[in-house]
């Protein structure tokens, strides 16, 4: 089995606030804060009853501020009666009027983000269209869902430029669809995996580029569960239900 990850980065707030407004969301979806935890620096898998909150509540892991950004790792099996992880980073940018970027990422395989600013959306991402679908979509559908990383200029550290970013977005599939090397079922032409990426590569050279996880810090977010450098007892945790 692949990387499952799924977490929303807030730009410009800190720790408390981003927990103050995370609780309003949630009660505005009709949950309720049942617990709030300072995790230990072991993990959070030391935190009580963690196993059952997978897959029984809403949870979260925030993170203090770093450089710019702050974190919030979705801990908890996305379900039909849990809140949509991009609404969510989306009514935080509007509740805080800030920035945004929630990043999904889906067993190794695809990549997606949104970016959001005062709760407007300003792009989308999804380094495979194709993934899910059994035909292959038109050129109207594709160029309908490509993105618009211009829109990452605002947010872009002043080392950065937006070559780069785009260069890391279009690695696989987009580079593909770019060149016409696509099959008439939509995937790329790769035998020789030219247009091969595992994507919690891809998420975690963009973290790094946008400085997701701090100035001249590794972005552990792709891998958050077996990552070995995130200071967890900086940490908290948030469950509702």
């Amino acid at each position: 089995m692949g990387q499952f990850a799924s977490v929303i980065h807030l730009k410009g707030i800190d720790q408390n606030k981003a927990v103050v407004s995370l609780d309003a969301c949630l009660k505005q979806s009709g949950l309720a804060r049942k617990a709030y935890y300072r995790i230990p620096q072991g993990g959070p898998h030391l935190l009580p009853d963690h196993d059952s909150w997978i897959s029984e509540g809403a949870y979260y892991f925030i993170s203090p501020k770093c450089g710019d950004w702050l974190t919030i790792v979705q801990a908890h099996m996305a379900t039909d009666n849990m809140p949509d992880i991009a609404e969510l980073s989306e009514h935080l940018s509007k509740a805080l009027s800030i920035y945004s970027l929630c990043f999904v990422l889906h067993d190794s395989d695809v990549l997606y983000y949104n970016l959001c600013y005062k709760g407007v959306g300003k792009d989308g991402y999804s380094s495979c269209p194709q993934y899910f679908e059994e035909k292959r979509l038109s050129k109207d559908v594709v160029e309908s869902q490509r993105h618009r990383p211009k829109e990452l200029q605002p947010v872009l550290p002043n080392t950065v430029s937006l070559q780069q970013v785009e260069q890391v977005l279009n690695i696989g599939w987009w580079n593909a669809y770019n060149t016409g090397k696509l099959d008439p079922d939509g995937v790329p032409l790769d035998t020789e995996y030219k247009y091969f990426t595992m994507e919690e590569d891809r998420m975690t050279e963009l973290g790094e580029l946008l400085q997701l996880a701090g100035p001249n810090n590794k972005y552990p977010y792709a891998i958050w569960a077996d990552s070995e450098v995130i200071i967890w007892n900086q940490f908290t945790a948030f469950r509702a239900k």
